[in-house]
């Protein structure tokens, strides 16, 4: 799961990363939760404007290599 590599900050990166990815599932699943069983589209929408926010930050990383 996390690399216990401690040189340049690699474990600091790899746990950024992680719950990157948790909190990305999260919302992904808070969306869906909403708009489909819950019958609130305005909670979907805002959760979906999150994730949003996600893909940008992951594209913007893997752009520039930077986190």
């Amino acid at each position: 799961m996390i690399s216990q590599k401690r040189g340049n900050g690699k474990l600091t990166l790899m746990c950024n990363i992680e719950l990157m990815k948790r909190g990305f599932k999260a919302l992904k699943q808070m969306t869906k939760m909403n708009y489909l069983y819950l019958q609130k589209p305005e909670d979907a929408l805002t959760s979906y404007r999150e994730l949003l926010g996600y893909t940008k930050v992951s594209s913007h990383s893997l752009d520039t290599g930077k986190s």
